[in-house]
C-alpha cells in the first residue's frame, strides 16, 4: 500500500498536509485501489494534489502496478477535473455509492 506519501511543500515544513492512500486489489496485484486524497484546505489549488497523484504514478511504474481505480462523488468537479488531468479515465458510474448526501459515485481508473 502507498499511505502518506509526502509533497515537496510539507517535507520542508516537515508537517502534514495531504494524504494519498491506495492498496493493491486483492484478487490482482497488478491493480490498486486509491482509497483517498486529501489535502488540507489552506494548502488546496497550491499543486500539491497534482504532486501526490505523480509520486503515485511514480510508485506505480517502480512496483509494476498496472492500473489503479477510484470512485469520486458525481458532484466533486474540481477532484474529477485533477483525476483526468493526471490520466484517469471515467469508466463508469456506481448509483447511491455515497450517503449522507445520496450520490452517485463516478468510478475511474488509470493504466499505466
Amino acid at each position: 500500500a502507498i499511505d502518506m506519501l509526502k509533497s515537496k511543500r510539507e517535507a520542508a515544513e516537515n508537517k502534514v498536509i495531504g494524504r494519498l492512500h491506495c492498496v493493491r486489489n486483492k484478487d490482482n496485484i497488478k491493480k490498486w485501489y486509491y482509497g483517498d486524497l486529501f489535502v488540507i484546505p489552506e494548502y488546496r489549488r497550491m499543486g500539491i494534489g497534482n504532486e501526490l497523484l505523480c509520486q503515485l504514478v511514480k510508485q506505480m511504474k517502480i512496483q509494476g502496478i498496472g492500473k489503479v481505480f477510484l470512485e469520486v462523488r458525481e458532484s466533486n468537479n474540481s477532484a474529477r477535473m485533477l483525476y483526468s488531468s493526471n490520466g484517469f479515465v471515467e469508466i463508469g458510474m456506481r448509483k447511491n455509492f455515497y450517503r449522507k448526501p445520496d450520490e452517485n459515485a463516478i468510478l475511474m481508473e488509470l493504466t499505466i
